[in-house]
């Protein structure tokens, strides 16, 4: 919809709750004509983007776009769709229009607003109306007046004469009251002061530290809305089982139209295992209910540090006792050595033995499976929250390098962390494969060499055998045909060389298959690679594709690495390669062309 060129009453307000939405409706119909609202907001399927102009009672017209699937609605589809997503998540533009740029706006948007039907804004809203409102609050008053004289007169007259009190209020009080009037001399005397002792007493569980820095103007506002703030929260985390929140302290710094916030918030949890839970938790809660503060105080909260500091039992004094009992520096105290079997060695702090040790079994176990003969295998657990694996292995195999074996070994290592990582629960990888060969090898070099004595045996023997063949054709007159023997000549020569090309490009392959499998925080997909024989040259072409892989986090979730970086690991990678098959087998190996595509 279309809107006269004018400056927000509101812009970019985050709704959590229905209950936030109806406030800024509320708070923008209060002193104007109408409004006209942008709302942005998203489920798990779609994503939506709504335009409502109203006046200070019903809704004239409304429009919705379906982002991903790319369709519009408007009338009463749009207010049925909206009506489904109050509750979520939205971000709103409120405008306040007066009388003429209402008009205005219902000129300019006249299709929908005749295909909008005229439904009350509370009735929509789903809230009861003011007038409502109005009438409890009256009753309530009324109440509260007739409750306080009936005190008073209990204060200034004996007891005997309250049953006549009691009997003349009853002629002029509304039947509203009657009911607590009749009640009053049994609970006064007996019942009220368990509960009011009772609420003292939970009340100081929850300590409430606040500091204010900056203009003393904003200061009541300030910390009225930092109480609330408590409150808020402190609803929430009763809901949790088995967690008490103690105490909340908040640092308030005031600025220009904001205040920079520093939070900590310290709670206890009845069973050890729970604490890293009820800390996430928390930390969402308290996130969660920062826009209370600016809806409360006027100014733009904004989130300086949140700690939260969760622990089990008894309330420890001080963060910083807590955090000294629980840091242990894991290279000042190196966990002990255990011998798994007899071709096992772990190092590993004892409370995680129990997996690691089916980890390095499962390990070896594949690695044997391979035909790699393995004599020992030493393997690092670093960390206790997160876990990094460090492996160092005396291995060999028959037909494979100490390359080879361990681009081998580092991809079924890293298969098995991310394995044993869904079981903890928790960040694993593996930092450094390590293979030290126990069985000597032909050097490639002697192969080359032996490959090249061969070779060139025989092309002395096939030049001396040319020599003889066009000295003949000579004298024969016959000079036409030395064409054929340069044909032949060549084709010699690339027989002999694609003895070696062909495996060479083999092993090219599944080399940079291997390589690419390694890199970190992408997940490779495919590869594909042509290759031509020209001259003294071979020409490769590569064509390889990788996934980003996303990590999650209290944000949503994101990629920690660019595009950019991903096709340079990957080119260099490649060039790697084809730097050590060329070396191998005495091959001068180009790249003609390599594409790196990123999903």
């Amino acid at each position: 919809m279309q809107l006269p060129k004018m400056q927000p009453f509101k812009e970019n307000i985050v709704s959590t709750s229905k209950d936030d939405f109806v406030s800024l409706i509320r708070e923008a119909l209060a002193d104007a004509n109408g409004a006209f609202i942008k709302i942005f907001t998203k489920d798990s399927n779609e994503k939506y983007y709504f335009t409502v102009l109203t006046d200070n009672s019903k809704i004239l017209a409304a429009y919705g776009k379906f982002l991903i699937e790319n369709r519009d609605v408007i009338g009463k589809e749009a207010l049925d769709a909206l009506k489904l997503l109050l509750s979520n998540p939205m971000v709103i533009d409120v405008y306040t229009l007066d009388e003429i740029t209402l008009k205005l706006s219902i000129a300019d948007n006249i299709e929908i607003y005749s295909a909008t039907p005229k439904i009350g804004i509370e009735e929509f809203l789903g809230v009861p109306k003011q007038s409502e409102f109005s009438e409890v609050l009256e009753k309530e008053k009324l109440l509260e007046q007739v409750l306080e004289k009936v005190k008073r007169e209990e204060r200034t007259k004996p007891a005997p004469q309250i049953e006549k009190v009691k009997e003349v209020k009853k002629a002029k009080v509304p039947e509203i009251i009657e009911k607590p009037l009749e009640e009053k001399p049994v609970k006064v005397p007996k019942e009220a002061p368990k509960p009011a002792s009772q609420k003292v007493a939970k009340k100081e569980e929850l300590k409430v530290k606040i500091e204010i820095i900056g203009s003393e103007a904003f200061k009541p506002a300030l910390e009225e809305a930092f109480k609330e703030y408590s409150k808020v929260l402190l609803n929430d985390i009763k809901k949790m089982n088995d967690t008490v929140l103690n105490e909340v302290e908040i640092r308030g710094e005031i600025g220009t139209g904001v205040v920079y916030l520093t939070i900590q918030l310290n709670a206890n949890v009845g069973d050890e295992k729970s604490i890293e839970i009820a800390k996430r938790k928390i930390l969402f809660f308290a996130n969660r209910h920062i826009p209370v503060i600016g809806r409360v105080s006027g100014l733009k909260p904004i989130i300086r540090t949140v700690k939260v500091n969760v622990i089990a039992g008894e309330k420890v004094d001080t963060m910083e006792e807590k955090e000294r009992g629980e840091v242990e520096l894991w290279r000042l105290k190196k966990p002990p050595t255990v011998q798994v079997t007899p071709k096992i060695s772990l190092t590993i702090d004892p409370e995680f033995r129990t997996y690691f040790s089916a980890y390095s079994k499962a390990l070896l176990r594949d690695i044997e499976d391979a035909g790699i003969r393995v004599e020992k295998m030493e393997v690092e657990v670093e960390g206790r929250k997160e876990h990094e694996i460090n492996i160092k292995l005396h291995a060999s195999a028959a037909n494979m390098s100490r390359i080879q074996i361990e681009s081998f070994v580092t991809a079924l290592a890293k298969k098995h962390a991310r394995e044993i990582g869904k079981a903890l629960k928790k960040y694993v990888w593996v930092h450094k494969v390590e293979v030290e060969s126990i069985m000597p090898q032909q050097p490639s070099s002697v192969m080359e060499s032996q490959v090249s004595t061969k070779a060139a045996e025989i092309l002395k023997k096939k030049s001396e055998i040319e020599k003889e063949v066009e000295k003949l054709l000579k004298e024969a007159g016959i000079e036409e045909l030395s064409f054929l023997t340069e044909d032949k000549k060549k084709d010699v020569e690339q027989t002999l060389l694609k003895s070696r090309i062909e495996p060479a490009m083999e092993t090219l392959k599944s080399r940079v298959q291997n390589d690419l499998k390694l890199l970190p925080r992408v997940t490779f997909k495919w590869l594909k690679m042509n290759w031509n024989f020209t001259g003294s040259n071979v020409e490769v072409i590569f064509e390889v594709s990788f996934a980003k892989e996303e990590v999650g986090g209290l944000f949503g979730t994101f990629s920690g690495i660019s595009d950019d970086k991903i096709k340079e690991d990957a080119i260099r990678t490649i060039k790697k390669a084809m730097e050590d098959v060329s070396r191998e087998y005495g091959i001068n190996i180009v790249p003609k062309r390599i594409n790196v595509l990123v999903r």
